[in-house]
């Protein structure tokens, strides 16, 4: 593979230098460009209107452009700045003063089928440019958005190789899936976003409401995030390299037990049991092992042998360019990191080819394609052995330093060596083929009209073999183990689009697009496994030789058809409407329900350009949306809605024949059919102070209607449950994006944006039901699930404190040391629950304490410029808290001395547990057992310092050399975070025996020649 790598860099760099571009060179027109503060803007683009001629300006600002005649007009654009069209009207010279713009009104953003500038949207769309952050340690495309748009919800990775979780506007279903639809290139992606190099993309955009997602309908109801892909630049032919290289610490470290905090939690163990405590018989109480050991004066600190400072480096090396009639773009990637965990590793390689050809005036094709290959070889060090193991525990197999590792370092087997994986030799290869076909005909006959066709294909081949020797538990068990995997899935997808764009005289613009599209996935795959091996040396491959044989396949498939139309219209560029409807086919849904429609409509008015606002001088800017819209889910299994048949094994008799039967596992539901959601959305996009200040602010409201849960059904029909739709969910929140410039200068500016979401969730109804007859619909309580209340309900008992020495204790068999109950509630003499003491702990005790949804979240993004300079900073958290105690999570390993063992195992430091002459107000006593199980839970809010960046430009100096720009840049990505969490990460919500989050520093290096 990496032959193969290098051999694709060799031929991007062939192609490269065979690209001549000959221009008419009839007239030229130079000039300069600059902001508001008189510093020029390297990288403008120059283009002449309706060519594809055009230049970029060098590091001083500058630019010479060919013209075809001196009637030309020249359209300059910039990143953050405002489009300007300027006539050259004759001129030789044209000088441009380029404005700020904190709010993107001229940005074209995709709209799904079709794009759009920001200022024509009536729907709520947000963008960023992933080049803004192209020099973080962004392994995942997914990282690039954490904190950057309210709403968008993006997890953490603890791990090398992860996908984050990802979420938009809150939890609209409580079983089906809440993952948004993924579209790349205009075309629904179905693989893994961890395929795609981040640095082959130029935008994402992010449609939230109904209205801007309704065009997606049925696939739309969680919200969809459309992808960009990179194309060439007019201009010359650019090559362009680019590394990073970085290292990663564990940002926060739990210490462990050393040998004589170990002794102690034993004789504490023993002396709260009621058992003989005496220091001096300390080896009575230890097993051999760790008497040998303590013996010798050896320790171990299991954690520190399982874990090790992680690494990073990527490399990329891209070309790009474009004609009048051809654009291309085309790069390779090689990533490699190594995660904190032993074992613990991630590879991928990348190629990206991206081409468009223009071949008469009306006729356009293209192909967009690519291809990654990653690698999760190697099985991670485990670290719920690394934190549980005894100081003293036996390191090496018989003591032998450098042998073999001993399976087992205590003599009670209660913990493992947490090092065993690394003797599995296992090979875990994912492989991705991407390919995108259009064609485009702008009709010449009929002035604003296209047709659009898409042909997406996605190939994806992964296989896993694994062996385990006598090296391993697993091998020797059953004299060596060896499985292998193969699995693949396709899916192809096609799109007819027709688009009609005209503006009729000064005031009406018309536009509308007709859709129909076809789906198709797959998926099969092969596996099998072989116990007990004679010969070991082929591992895994040679399963033959093994004397047990476990052979498995499958297969499946599923189909959608969709057809879709838009309607826009925009009068005086101040009225604004959009109406859409889709209808949606599963062939995943019963036979009643196949087909879902779903309408929406969007309305805007750009109130700052109506005459009555014309005295307002702060305000530059000010338009208002509103939007309702039904949007569907179908993210169950292909096969949900029908019976299915279950096997079984029955033996007839003594020493009979085992013979394998077939029986009804599942009930039909041929009425099982889409979820809904019905959204509106009111908003606001704003600019003030001389476009200083700029944002916009929206509220959501929603209702997620049918939701597809499991119903119990009576047991006389031969089955438990059937899925069916039922059932409500309510969604609502507050959403705010600020832009501003606080200072600008001829040599410094500041850049501050904040972000800030609030998302309230409720369970609106579940099965109707009313058992208890008390007139109000029944929660389901196994599941957690509270008719009225938001989902991630915390039901447990309310705790305060510890029980002290002397204190008078209420409640039979609680003790000193134990955690206060709070007696909350009791029974009438009906039988009803009332909330008043009883006088006893009982499961009536038990409440909503909290919830583990945030309250809010928000970010602050700093971007500050001197010069050459560049110091980014950004921030980002989560809070919970409030009246109803979001944002909290069950950290029992961290503050529950009993959660594992303590009389064998080892346990964190910072777990002081309460002792007769240590009375903790927080930590119970060693063996706690209550007589009533409970959580222990923390707060999980945080303010993390997520990203520093210091970065300088080096064009000014480079220039001469032939090298258009070339920029070095240092950062850190998880600088610190301030929490209350005891784990390794409240985000993540690690805990002791979960992987510590890594800090990483990073070095870089980016230039274009």
């Amino acid at each position: 593979m990496k032959n193969f790598f290098v051999l694709s860099m060799f031929a991007i760099l062939l192609l490269l230098s065979g690209l001549n571009e000959l221009y008419a060179q009839q007239r030229s027109v130079s000039g300069s460009v600059k902001d508001e503060s008189g510093n020029p803007i390297p990288g403008t683009t120059v283009v002449v209107k309706g060519t594809s001629i055009g230049v970029i300006t060098n590091t001083d600002g500058k630019f010479v452009i060919n013209i075809p005649d001196e009637n030309a007009i020249l359209q300059f654009s910039f990143i953050g700045m405002k489009y300007q069209e300027v006539p050259v009207n004759g001129s030789k010279t044209i000088d441009v003063i380029m404005q700020d713009d904190v709010i993107g009104l001229d940005e074209v953003v995709t709209v799904g089928y079709g794009t759009a500038k920001k200022s024509d949207l009536t729907g709520t769309v947000a963008s960023i440019r992933v080049d803004e952050k192209k020099d973080l340690p962004n392994a995942n495309i997914l990282q690039t958005l954490q904190g950057e748009i309210p709403g968008v919800n993006i997890g953490a990775i603890d791990r090398p190789g992860q996908s984050p979780s990802l979420s938009i506007r809150g939890q609209n279903s409580i079983s089906a899936s809440n993952y948004p639809l993924i579209v790349l290139d205009g075309i629904i992606y179905n693989g893994s976003l961890t395929d795609i190099n981040i640095n082959d993309v130029a935008k994402i955009d992010v449609l939230k409401d109904a209205s801007a997602s309704a065009v997606y309908g049925a696939r739309s109801a969680n919200g969809v995030l459309l992808i960009t892909t990179k194309k060439g630049k007019i201009g010359k032919p650019r090559l362009s390299f680019s590394m990073k290289q970085g290292v990663s610490t564990i940002a926060k470290k739990i210490q462990m037990m050393d040998g004589e905090q170990y002794q102690q939690k034993i004789l504490d163990y023993r002396s709260a049991a009621g058992l003989e405590s005496d220091p001096a018989k300390i080896e009575q109480y230890m097993d051999e092992k760790e008497v040998e050991n303590m013996r010798a004066g050896k320790e171990t600190d299991w954690l520190d042998v399982a874990t090790r400072n992680g690494y990073y480096q990527e490399y990329q090396l891209g070309a790009s360019g474009a004609t009048e009639r051809t654009n291309y773009y085309m790069s390779g990637s090689y990533l490699n990191q190594k995660g904190l965990a032993l074992g613990d590793q991630f590879g991928r390689y990348t190629l990206k080819l991206n081409i468009q050809n223009k071949i008469t005036n009306w006729f356009t094709v293209g192909v967009n394609s690519s291809f990654s290959t990653r690698d999760y070889s190697g099985f991670a060090a485990e670290m719920t052995h690394a934190a549980y193991n005894s100081p003293y525990g036996r390191f090496w197999k018989d003591n032998i330093e450098g042998g073999e590792y001993d399976f087992w370092p205590h003599d009670d087997k209660m913990a493992r060596h947490p090092l065993l994986p690394l003797n599995v030799d296992n090979k875990s290869i994912a492989n991705n083929l991407w390919f995108l076909g259009s064609g485009i005909i702008d009709f010449p006959f009929i002035k604003g009209l296209k047709y659009t066709f898409n042909y997406g294909y996605n190939y994806r081949w992964n296989k896993e073999y694994t062996f385990y020797g006598l090296n391993t538990i697993e091998g020797l068990n059953v004299n060596g183990r060896a499985t292998r995997y193969h699995g693949i899935a396709s899916s192809w997808t096609m799109n007819n689009i027709l688009n009609y764009y005209r503006t009729f005289g000064n005031n009406h613009t018309v536009s509308a697009t007709l859709l129909y599209s076809r789906e198709h996935r797959g998926t099969e795959y092969s596996s099998i496994r072989g116990d007990g091996f004679s010969d070991k040396t082929l591992g895994y491959n040679n399963v033959s030789l093994a004397e047990t044989q476990i052979i498995g396949s499958g297969a499946g498939q599923d189909d959608l058809v969709s057809y879709m139309a838009r309607a826009n219209y925009k009068f005086k560029n101040r009225y604004m409407a959009t109406f859409t409807y889709r209808r949606d086919g599963y062939s995943g849904f019963g036979t009643n329900k196949k087909y879902g429609d779903f309408p929406s409509m969007a309305l805007a008015w750009v109130a700052s350009q109506e005459n009555f606002m014309s005295n307002i001088s702060w305000l530059s800017y000010l338009k208002i949306r509103a939007s309702y819209g039904l949007n569907g889910n179908q993210a169950i299994g292909r096969y949900a809605t029908l019976a299915r048949i279950g096997n079984i094994k029955y033996l007839f008799g003594d020493g009979g024949n085992t013979v394998f039967g077939t029986y009804l596992a599942t009930m039909a539901n041929d009425d099982l059919g889409w979820e809904s959601t019905a959204a509106t959305n009111i908003g606001m996009d704003f600019s003030i102070l001389n476009d200083r200040v700029g944002g916009n602010i929206n509220y959501y409201n929603s209702n997620t209607y049918d939701l597809i849960l499991n119903r119990s059904i009576p047991q006389m029909t031969g089955f438990g449950s059937i899925k069916t739709n039922i059932g409500k969910v309510h969604n609502e929140g507050v959403e705010l994006a600020l832009n501003t410039i606080p200072v600008k200068s001829n040599a410094f500016q500041w850049d501050l944006g904040f972000t800030f979401a609030l998302n309230r969730n409720k369970i609106k109804s579940l099965y109707g039901l009313d058992l208890d007859g008390d007139g109000e619909e029944d929660d389901d309580l196994g599941n957690r699930w509270f008719i009225g209340k938001s989902l991630g309900a915390v039901y447990d008992y309310t705790t305060n404190g510890i029980y002290q020495l002397n204190e008078d204790i209420p409640f039979d068999k609680y003790k000193p040391g134990m955690v206060r109950i709070v007696d909350i509630a009791g029974r009438d003499d009906n039988g009803n629950i009332v909330m008043e003491p009883d006088g006893e702990i009982t499961p009536d005790d038990r409440s909503i304490i909290g919830y583990s949804k945030p309250n809010y979240r928000f970010s602050i993004k700093n971007n500050l410029k001197f010069k050459n300079l560049n110091l980014y900073i950004f921030l980002y958290s989560i809070q919970g808290g409030g009246k109803n105690n979001w944002y909290i999570g069950n950290n029992a390993r961290m503050n529950n001395p009993n959660a594992w063992f303590p009389n064998r195992l080892n346990m964190p430091v910072a777990i002081d547990y309460w002792t007769p002459e240590n009375p903790s107000e927080k930590y119970p006593i060693i063996n706690y057992r209550p007589p009533r199980g409970h959580g222990f839970y923390e707060k999980r809010s945080f303010v993390r310092i997520q990203d520093v960046s210091l970065s300088y430009s080096f064009d000014h100096l480079v220039n001469n050399l032939g090298i258009s720009t070339l920029n070095l840049y240092v950062n850190v990505r998880n600088l610190y975070t301030f929490t209350q969490w005891t784990g390794f990460d409240p985000e993540v919500g690690s805990t002791l025996g979960g992987m510590p989050m890594p800090r990483t520093f990073m070095i870089g290096l980016d230039m274009t020649f």
